[in-house]
């Protein structure tokens, strides 16, 4: 069914849950859930743009 039920208790702070949702469910990705778990922002975490590299040595 896709049904699942996480809790995670925190000892001081909380989630930082995204602000601006576009509807009712929050799709996230493996990485951004365990961003979330961690503690971090996943509205500010974000890969840095494909290199590319003219020339090799």
């Amino acid at each position: 069914t896709g049904f699942c039920l996480w809790y995670k208790r925190l000892e001081k702070d909380k989630f930082k849950w995204p602000k601006q949702m576009r509807g009712e469910v929050l799709t996230l990705s493996e990485r951004q859930w365990s961003w979330l778990l961690e503690g971090l922002d996943i509205e500010r975490m974000k890969g840095h743009k494909p290199l590319q590299f003219s020339s090799t040595y």
